[in-house]
């Protein structure tokens, strides 16, 4: 992962649904996200990532490049999946996995991506 990733997207995608669930490394932060169709079957073994927040949009902004130079922004609005990020999971490093699936559809043969090791950078601004 490379430290110094500025973000050159130019829109982000709210996710339809999200919970915290756990595997074998810790918590991971699953979001049900149906525009995540064009990366969702690259497999990933390194990727950068940043975490903006817009004030304009009082959201955090996920944002990540994959080895194929694809970026994509995940919006975590304060009032609908920010949410998720005041709980006490994301305080701690963590996963995130996507799935371009709402979540009463997943199966085992189910689509998803995953990101570990993510850690957000809290802004004194955002105030959450």
């Amino acid at each position: 992962m490379n430290r110094e990733y500025k973000p050159t997207i130019s829109e982000g995608h709210y996710p339809e649904d999200g919970g915290w669930t756990q595997d074998e490394n810790g918590n991971v932060l699953l979001l049900s996200l149906p525009t995540s169709t064009e990366f969702i079957t690259e497999k990933v073994s390194t990727f950068d990532y940043a975490w903006l927040y817009s004030s304009e949009l009082d959201a955090y902004i996920f944002c990540f490049r994959l080895p194929s130079g694809l970026e994509f922004g995940v919006i975590f609005h304060s009032k609908h999946a920010g949410k998720l990020l005041l709980d006490t999971q994301a305080y701690d490093t963590f996963t995130i996995t996507i799935t371009d699936k709402p979540f009463n559809e997943l199966t085992e043969d189910s689509h998803y991506i995953s990101f570990p090791n993510i850690i957000i950078n809290r802004q004194p601004s955002a105030g959450w």
